[in-house]
């Protein structure tokens, strides 16, 4: 929900329930005081009122979920109907989860708006506060408010807008200090800043060394990242055996049995975006795990730190050629790049802006944009300067590349019994789904004679037992449960080649099913 129209009439639709003495629903138990404080400040809306409007959502979702669901199931079917009851269990059942999730979607609109636009200002604070160092240091100290206004515009960030809207003020006569005192942005890191600058006069000292909340937030990310992959490996691996249980005592009839595979692709596919995918937005962590974009970020680090170098003896253009030219032999990725966009700066086809432009282009990543328009920036107003803000720009982003080798490291270190638990997975589900058909025939017959009042055995051969629609029936479903499974555990350690893993895993559990599923048929009685 990005559009203005869309937001403004949510926050209407919560005022106007939030009014009413109802029960409301809460999904984010432990939601910080600071962001309670960003509802009020941002939205003029309370926590509470978001909960009750949630409520009204979740019952109204239930109802117009169920109610149809329900009519046709019973015009189809009947009350009268032995499976009637069942299936009207699921039903509850599958209207359940799906309010609750529209209903988590719909309370938590706001706390993920206000935590995007967090991330995405906390993600350049850093770079904002080493340019603005760089201005306060060439720059007209009078006008330090204004220059600091107009670099929060250029910087593209979820707030630049609200600037903008300062700027125009001042222009006509509002106070600038005045406007800023009131302003309140969903990055408490940067109203923090503000507030800062504001009593120093903007001349404060740029301590932008300073961890930040994104990488705190990180760390802790990384602490819990063991017992995540553990609780992700337990859900993925008994989840399955659970409904190996459904399908023996017939808690559900089979063929609704496969209803079941879409919420176990949603548990999981929740459960690896909330606990293990890497949703860091800190400017210097990239996906360790593509080889390709670690290579070329390490160059471009390396790039950088030769560039620095160089300016401070030569000018920018100068400096730009030169760094080229002494690292490109030792370069894989940015070789060919580097090359092109040098010649054609040396040979006066492009200017250093346009060819900078030209490189963000084929760099293909908007962390390359933002560090290449702050760096053009800065060599525009002193290329000293710029040599001493680019080292500190690397010493950050080396700060955040670290956080993401440990966060890489814990992840394949969990490879190996990934790997262990794909290829067990599939023996044991196999071997199960085997047994099942025979099971189910094995209880229906309990089911159905009278034990106490035989007074003689009958003899059953086990083949007569077991109905192939059963076995065709749970083979599919097993079969896609391991596909799943594997398919997630891959995912989890970014395994590669997960084709290939996934066609071994579906040998394995057809070759163990049908063993086992052959030693059944191979049972020549049983005694009832």
């Amino acid at each position: 929900m990005r559009g203005k129209g869309s937001l403004n009439r949510y926050i209407k639709f919560i005022k106007k329930i939030g009014k009413y003495n109802i029960p409301l629903m809460r999904f984010l138990l432990d939601l910080e005081e600071d962001y309670r404080y960003l509802y009020e400040k941002l939205y003029s809306v309370t926590e509470e009122q978001v909960g009750k409007a949630t409520f009204i959502v979740f019952c109204f979702i239930f109802l117009f979920s169920f109610i149809p669901f329900f009519l046709i199931t019973f015009i189809l079917i009947g009350m009268i109907s032995s499976s009637f009851f069942i299936i009207l269990l699921l039903l509850l059942t599958l209207s359940m989860i799906l309010s609750t999730v529209v209903a988590y979607f719909f309370n938590t609109i706001l706390f993920r708006r206000i935590r995007s636009d967090e991330k995405s200002i906390n993600a350049l604070i850093y770079l904002l506060r080493i340019n603005f160092s760089l201005f306060k240091l060439v720059g007209d100290k009078s006008d330090l408010g204004i220059i600091f206004t107009k670099l929060i515009i250029q910087f593209k960030l979820p707030i630049s807008h609200r600037f903008k809207e300062i700027f125009s003020k001042m222009l006509i006569g509002h106070s600038l200090e005045n406007q800023l005192k009131l302003l309140i942005t969903p990055s408490l890191d940067f109203n923090y800043y503000i507030k800062d600058l504001l009593l120093s006069n903007f001349s404060i000292d740029e301590r932008y060394f300073d961890e930040s909340k994104e990488e705190k937030h990180f760390k802790k990310v990384i602490r819990n990242l063991k017992v995540k992959l553990g609780i992700m490996f337990f859900i993925g691996f008994f989840f399955p055996i659970i409904l190996c249980v459904i399908i023996l005592f017939e808690l559900i009839p089979l063929v609704y049995s496969i209803f079941l595979l879409p919420f176990i692709i949603l548990c999981l596919f929740f459960l690896y975006q909330k606990l293990i995918k890497n949703n860091s937005s800190l400017i210097g962590v990239v996906d360790g795990f593509n080889l390709y974009e670690k290579q070329k970020f390490i160059e471009f680090l390396k790039f950088l730190e030769t560039l620095a170098a160089f300016l401070l003896k030569k000018s920018p253009e100068l400096s730009f050629a030169e760094a080229c030219f002494a690292i490109k032999p030792r370069f894989k990725v940015l070789k060919k790049i580097l090359s092109y966009q040098t010649a054609r700066l040396l040979s006066l086809q492009v200017t250093l802006k346009n060819m900078i432009k030209s490189l963000k282009t084929e760099l293909e990543d908007n962390r390359y944009s933002i560090l290449m328009n702050i760096i053009y920036k800065m060599m525009i107003k002193s290329s000293k300067g710029t040599s001493d803000k680019i080292r500190d720009i690397l010493i950050i982003l080396r700060r955040h590349k670290n956080l993401e080798e440990r966060f890489s490291e814990i992840i394949k270190s969990n490879k190996i019994i990934a790997l262990l638990l794909v290829f067990l997975f599939p023996i044991i589900l196999g071997a199960i789904g085997g047994f099942l058909p025979l099971f189910m025939a094995a209880i229906e017959i309990l089911r159905e004679s009278d034990i106490l009042a035989l007074n003689s055995y009958t003899k059953i051969s086990f083949f007569e037992l077991i109905k192939i629609n059963d076995v065709i029936m749970t083979f599919v479903i097993l079969l896609a449960c391991t596909l799943i499974t594997s398919y997630f555990f891959m995912k989890i350690v970014r395994y590669k080649r997960f084709k290939i893993i996934l066609f071994l895993t579906c040998f394995i559990f057809i070759v163990s099913f049908l063993v086992i599923l052959f030693f059944t048929f191979n049972l020549e009685e049983i005694y009832v």
